[in-house]
């Protein structure tokens, strides 16, 4: 159904263009039009002029296409914030990979027409509300994801579409206006799962669960979806159809149910918490770190519960953040290897740089720096060496040599390039910039 409504979208768009070159080609008035483009190139907040691509994603446009852009496609193939409520209209976008995620706190709206495909490993995240209105349709494609903790509302003749494998977790979930829910996947209602007076249609092989009420308007066709309480709620969906069995038995066979994930910041530490709902053959977790949310390194393995019906909560504390922005995801490992990964999640620490405090010289130099502090007795410590690209150096892989007597470190057998290096000097954090050149 959703090919079909993708398809009479991108004809009523081509008839429209073609109306307008006949009515004004003839007089020369009305240029050829191209849909624009917008692909992400980089992680960062959907404003931003460094994020976003004209090209198919080679180069940065220095444009953004603000928070109410009406007719470019996008493909979002990095994790990009919301800043502002966002609408989207007449567009094509799709989620891609890994690392391809919407997320913040604000609301996300697609309208008019617009198509949202949401691929393997892609995610919306930790938005405030999702509204798909006007002709929308979005996908939830296998092993992708919506959550934790939104608002969505599917109105005026749009469609939700989870395939299966697709997860969907939500805090309350409305339709209006000759809606559809495809649900071949699994989708969890914290609240409540609501219909208005309209003509709906509800379908699919998949599961719901729901904590709240299952209140539905007239005229809601609902055509084999199974359906659970959990909890003291009613529901009016249609009894043949209550099976808690089938929907727990959906759920269980999705590795890991991961139902929060979320970073605090605790004493210039980031103290990481996520709650899995349930899991099966979940061997360990890994959490991963990131200046760029591109480049992942490990920090640490956590020991799964392996298979369990019942909430599982977990933390872990970074001691030694960066002092920008960090971004951390679980990949969760299976006993017989396979793995999957948890949308990205960001923290940022609060840097004090005083200037008189340290210097490196020579900078630039051909690899070999001397990073002294101006108070004695004071001795620098290095945190983190990145490379500009946000890459991890391994400081035992350079050579390190200390001075105590003189406050001073020399670091030595960098290749060329450009680099952020991350010191403390008497318990304030300082950021700096090396550069190597022949």
């Amino acid at each position: 159904m959703q090919l079909s409504l993708y398809l009479q979208i991108k004809v009523k768009k081509m008839k429209t263009l073609s109306l307008l070159h006949l009515l004004f080609g003839l007089v020369g008035i009305l240029p050829s039009v191209q849909a624009q483009t917008y692909t992400t190139i980089a992680a960062g907040n959907w404003n931003s002029n460094t994020v976003w691509s004209l090209d198919g994603g080679t180069t940065p446009c220095n444009c953004n296409p603000g928070n109410n852009p009406n007719g470019p496609d996008f493909v979002i193939n990095h994790h990009v914030t919301l800043v502002a409520n966002t609408r989207l209209r007449n567009a094509v976008v799709t989620i891609n990979g890994n690392n391809g995620q919407i997320s913040g706190n604000f609301n996300l709206r697609l309208d008019e027409n617009t198509v949202t495909t949401v691929k393997a490993g892609g995610s919306i995240a930790n938005v405030n509300q999702v509204l798909v209105q006007n002709n929308s349709v979005l996908i939830v494609e296998d092993n992708a994801f919506i959550g934790t903790g939104i608002n969505m509302q599917i109105q005026d003749g749009s469609t939700l579409n989870v395939h299966s494998g697709g997860e969907v977790y939500l805090n309350n979930f409305h339709m209006q206006g000759n809606s559809t829910l495809i649900l071949n996947g699994f989708m969890e209602v914290a609240n409540n799962f609501t219909t208005t007076n309209s003509n709906h249609s509800v379908s699919g092989s998949g599961g719901l669960l729901v904590h709240g009420n299952i209140d539905l308007g007239n005229n809601t066709n609902w055509s084999g979806l199974a359906w659970c309480l959990n909890g003291g709620g009613t529901s009016d969906a249609p009894p043949a159809h209550d099976d808690c069995d089938y929907v727990y038995a959906i759920q269980g066979s999705l590795p890991v149910q991961l139902v929060k994930f979320q970073s605090r910041i605790v004493n210039n530490t980031v103290l990481l918490e996520w709650t899995t709902a349930s899991e099966v053959n979940n061997n360990f977790f890994v959490v991963e770190r990131s200046a760029n949310a591109i480049e992942f390194e490990p920090l640490d393995t956590l020991q799964g519960a392996g298979t369990t019906d019942h909430p599982v909560d977990y933390t872990f504390t970074d001691n030694s953040p960066l002092f920008v922005i960090n971004y951390y995801r679980l990949r969760q490992v299976d006993f017989d290897g396979s793995h999957n990964y948890s949308p990205v999640i960001s923290a940022q620490i609060d840097i004090t740089v005083t200037e008189p405090q340290i210097s490196i010289y020579p900078n630039p130099s051909q690899g070999a720096f001397y990073i002294k502090t101006m108070e004695s007795g004071q001795l620098p410590q290095i945190k983190a060496l990145f490379t500009a690209g946000g890459k991890t150096v391994n400081i035992g892989s350079i050579n390190y040599e200390v001075n105590i007597e003189e406050g001073m470190v020399k670091i030595s057998g960098l290749e060329l390039g450009h680099y952020i290096i991350y010191l403390n000097v008497n318990n304030q954090n300082v950021v700096r910039q090396l550069i190597v050149q022949p």
